[in-house]
């Protein structure tokens, strides 16, 4: 036991002078003494326990198996060394190199940004026009909810495909993954100036909802388009789903 605490003393940097002092001559004259300070050396060496306390919980998890150690015969404390060692540096090697995987949920917070308003210009207006402007309004206060249900009672009006643009990103917006997947691509259908965006957005909703299959699907079409609009961005985030 005192052996142990010495070398927990050492290696934390707790160490006083008198006991510096018996350390190093414990580490002189006790080959066993020694080879436990060597062993346990290289095991800070491989884990890059610098932390104190990281150490001191290393320390303690091989304190049973050094104990066990002492009423072995030397040839076969030091297999045992090594047999211990490489478990530990296999084990650390493993948890240190296995990639992070990085969600769905935080790539699509990442890259979804609903799209700005460049169609229409927020003016007051009367009569069938209203509903628009209305529908602009809580789109432009982030009032995502009452904003896709504006668009849509509008589209039923006016049937211009840009209202569906905006339907389906105030969706997206409003965690309405499912439905808005269903106008992006109801928007795709139709050729006006923002169908092929609908391409990058529909890739962020089938992100969403999880289906990498066709998120990758919708990036490859949407930079097949040749659009500039977040091009690097899609291209960035079909090469890290690759």
């Amino acid at each position: 036991m005192m052996d142990k605490i010495l070398i927990e003393k050492y290696f934390t940097g707790k160490i006083t002078a008198e006991e510096s002092l018996e350390f190093k001559k414990r580490y002189i004259s006790d080959p066993e003494f020694k080879q436990e300070v060597d062993f346990y050396k290289n095991v800070k060496k491989v884990a890059g326990a610098v932390d104190d306390e990281n150490f001191k919980v290393t320390l303690q998890c091989f304190e049973s198996e050094f104990s066990r150690r002492r009423s072995i015969r030397p040839t076969d404390r030091i297999r045992t060394f090594i047999a211990i060692a490489a478990v530990f540096v296999i084990g650390f090697s493993i948890v240190s190199l296995w990639p992070t995987k990085v969600s769905e949920a935080d790539l699509f917070n990442t890259y979804f940004e609903p799209s700005k308003n460049i169609s229409i210009p927020i003016i007051r207006s009367e009569g069938s026009q209203e509903i628009i402007t209305e529908a602009f309004d809580a789109y432009s206060i982030k009032d995502y909810e009452k904003a896709a249900s504006l668009f849509e009672k509008a589209f039923t009006v006016h049937r211009n495909p840009e209202l569906l643009f905006y339907q389906a990103n105030s969706l997206l917006a409003n965690g309405q993954t499912e439905y808005a997947i269903e106008q992006f691509k109801k928007h795709l259908e139709l050729q006006e100036m923002l169908t092929n965006r609908s391409h990058w957005y529909l890739a962020l909703a089938y992100l969403k909802s999880g289906n990498l299959k066709e998120t990758k699907i919708a990036l490859r079409a949407y930079i097949k388009t040749g659009e500039r609009f977040k091009r690097e961005e899609a291209m960035s985030l079909l090469e890290s789903l690759e």
